[in-house]
């Protein structure tokens, strides 16, 4: 077990911590912008197309589960990007994901209603969400951060939250107006003309980069890293709470509209809960670097199981001033875990395993979450199918928050070395 830790001490890059900002600031940037397209912003996005889609289609919403679905898929490919990223470095991996974003997301503005090309679109669009995603633009950030990574993972993080605020009242409104077809024509448009001339410009990868110098880690010592307790610990945790965090992403705006919403107003909750998951990741990500991490991740999703329910008890069709204040403080109260989820897998893995073992630990960990969003994602689809209504769904939701809470107060974390 010390053998392990004491290793993974000499993986990070030798970045002075006083010169981390000005060295790795390029490449924060793009990565904050470029997250506009990433599987993690159009995974919570697709949830705008869902209504609109069930109606033209005539499909139910556990057929029309796009994101749930295409995060399975991507799931079983997150360990094969872990490759990918130790054999050729985040930045070329983030440009093809985002050019395979793009050509998705303006293939399904041409979906016919057969199932068979939508099963095509969701394999394709599993293969774009496992190469431009967080954990991809995270090993990036993570070359050029060491001291300071918390705060910058937040920053990273905040990249979605501003997205998606942005993102789901322009693309409702298009949707809205012009029909969903348009919606994706536009949002692919963002990806090839905005993202991917922002990655290939400003991302930059370390000269002497030591993460790189020792290929992927061997298998005694990939074996070693699955005898820690903490990895179980740590994956048991984060599988238990994506179930919820992904059926609230996947339903979010339907839950909202079949409460009496319109749609102008579940979007404008939708920007609250994307507003929320920035604050969340910027929140952790700055006291995971003073505090305890397990401590403040337990908070954090024992606060968001408070906001589940408050969604569970708010009243159907009420528009009142306490009922509006209501649903906005759960949504933004739910959006706090999200925003966490990133931060805690990449944050603890690197404490616990170092760089060198960063991209393989985090894309299993990135495989046990998409399995437990798509879960969550499939079983409220389900839920909903089954008994017309999400209640069943956000009760279970409540417990698993308060147990993942739990699990993440087991966890011990080495002390941090001088070096960070």
């Amino acid at each position: 077990m010390n053998t392990l830790r004491e290793s993974t001490n000499t993986d990070y890059v030798s970045v002075a911590p006083r010169n981390e900002w000005s060295a790795g600031a390029t490449t924060l940037l793009a990565s904050f912008l470029a997250m506009a397209t990433s599987w993690n912003v159009v995974s919570v996005a697709l949830s705008v197309f869902l209504k609109p889609m069930q109606a033209e289609l005539g499909w139910t919403r556990i057929e029309l589960s796009i994101a749930p679905l295409a995060g399975l898929i991507t799931a079983f490919m997150l360990p094969f990007t872990g490759l990918l990223l130790d054999r050729f470095g985040p930045r070329k991996v983030a440009l093809c994901g985002t050019l395979m974003m793009a050509i998705t997301l303006r293939l399904f503005g041409f979906l016919p209603p057969g199932p068979f090309a939508f099963a095509a679109l969701i394999f394709m669009l599993a293969i774009a969400g496992s190469t431009i995603n967080s954990l991809v633009l995270a090993r990036g950030v993570a070359n050029w951060f060491q001291r300071r990574l918390g705060t910058a993972l937040g920053i990273l993080f905040a990249g979605a939250s501003v997205a998606l605020a942005l993102l789901i009242p322009i693309i409702s409104g298009i949707v809205n107006e012009s029909g969903w077809r348009t919606g994706f024509l536009v949002y692919s448009g963002i990806a090839i003309l905005f993202s991917f001339p922002i990655l290939f410009a400003l991302v930059r990868e370390p000269r002497h980069q030591l993460a790189f110098t020792g290929g992927l880690a061997a298998p005694d010592r990939f074996i070693a890293l699955l005898a820690q307790p903490n990895f179980w610990k740590l994956a048991s945790a984060s599988l238990i709470a994506a179930i919820p965090i992904g059926g609230v992403i996947n339903h979010l705006i339907p839950l909202l509209t079949d409460r009496g919403m319109n749609i102008a107003q579940a979007a404008q909750l939708g920007s609250v809960f994307a507003i929320a998951i920035g604050i969340g990741g910027l929140i952790t990500g700055t006291l995971y670097d003073r505090l305890h991490p397990p401590l403040v991740t337990a908070v954090i999703l024992a606060l968001a199981a408070g906001g589940t329910a408050m969604l569970w008890i708010l009243p159907v069709g009420n528009a009142e001033t306490a009922v509006a204040f209501s649903a906005l403080l759960a949504v933004g109260l739910t959006g706090l875990a999200t925003g966490t989820e990133g931060n805690y897998i990449m944050y603890f893995s690197n404490r616990l395993f170092g760089l060198r073992n960063f991209s393989r630990v985090t894309t299993l960990l990135g495989l046990v979450i998409s399995i437990g969003m798509a879960a969550g994602g499939l079983v409220f689809a389900l839920v909903f199918d089954t008994t017309g209504a999400y209640n069943l769904a956000l009760v279970g939701s409540i417990a698993l928050y308060l147990v993942a809470a739990g699990v993440f107060l087991t966890i011990s974390l080495p002390k941090r070395s001088h070096a960070l």
